[in-house]
């Protein structure tokens, strides 16, 4: 049961964080600051965001412990090393837009404020899935 239950936990969390990405784009595009002639708003570009967000953070979940039934890290470390995990995504996000602007003469990839947007929000709802799976652990271990 334990093994089946990392499986939906890393496919949630997957899918929350690439999820997330097209989310907050379409809560963007009624900002004020939107303007729809600028590449940056494209829908691929937050896909394909929201993907490789998702793909770095099982691979940084999976070398840290967070799908492990052996090496499963505290309940009380959890949003502490979600934090660092998400730092890491939102340096690396950071520095793609950054590097894209420096190839592309200016463009932005896509906009900072939504990558900072989708990553607060991704790390809110997969501290809490990691929180539960926590509690599962411990209610079957007694």
């Amino acid at each position: 049961m334990k093994k089946f239950l990392y499986i939906i936990s890393a496919l949630f969390d997957c899918l929350a964080i690439a999820a997330t990405f097209p989310l907050v784009r379409q809560i963007m595009l009624h900002s004020p600051l939107f303007d729809a002639a600028a590449p940056q708003w494209s829908s691929n570009r937050y896909l394909i965001s929201g993907i490789f967000a998702a793909a770095t953070y099982f691979l940084l979940a999976l070398v840290g412990g967070f799908y492990s039934s052996n090496a499963r890290p505290q309940k009380n470390k959890i949003p502490t090393i979600n934090f660092g995990y998400f730092i890491f995504l939102f340096l690396l996000g950071w520095l793609a837009c950054w590097r894209f602007a420096d190839i592309s003469d200016g463009q932005n990839f896509i906009s900072k404020r939504a990558l900072l947007f989708a990553l607060t929000i991704s790390y809110f709802i997969t501290t809490f899935s990691h929180y539960l799976i926590a509690l599962f652990n411990k209610k079957e271990e007694l």
